[in-house]
């Protein structure tokens, strides 16, 4: 066996990978997106991947194309620890903002509910941070500071 090259990991249906973004235009954006749930397997060696909401994606990838995440659970951003079989709810657009207690809580409309089911939803809950960051950027392009921060804050929080 040749010494420079490494044995490839072992991946398991259920565990935690990146996937390379393959579309990326710019080396400003992130190399690898996810995490993703191995959901299948195929017998010449290419994985079926599920996102969180259970998605399954549309394409079968190559093991070239995935790293394991450094930790096989995932933590929200309370500390708590993530269960990946419950339901999982995307957020569609952020409505509105509102100052409660000097705490932002945001309108949001969740992706595949009618506008009659929005809620009031505090920065602690949203997975994704760059949803908080894109409704700033657009409620004030002139001001990009707080978009910035939220974003700079969510890449020190994540676990992969």
């Amino acid at each position: 066996m040749n010494k420079k090259r490494k044995a490839a990991p072992a991946f398991k249906v259920g565990s935690l990978v990146m996937l390379r973004d393959q579309n990326r235009k710019s080396k400003l954006e992130p190399r690898w997106v996810g995490p993703y749930v191995i959901n299948l397997i195929n017998q010449r060696g290419t994985f079926q991947l599920k996102d969180l909401t259970g998605t399954i994606l549309q394409r079968v990838v190559p093991v070239a194309f995935l790293k394991l995440c450094g930790s096989q659970t995932l933590t929200d951003a309370s500390g708590g620890e993530v269960k990946l079989d419950e339901p999982r709810f995307v957020v569609e657009k952020i409505l509105d903002v509102k100052e409660e207690g000097g705490r932002n809580t945001y309108l949001v409309k969740w992706e595949g509910y009618p506008a009659s089911e929005t809620t009031w939803e505090p920065a602690e809950h949203f997975e994704d941070a760059s949803t908080l960051a894109n409704f700033w950027r657009q409620r004030n392009p002139a001001r990009k500071r707080k978009a910035k921060k939220l974003l700079k804050n969510t890449k020190k929080k994540q676990n992969c």
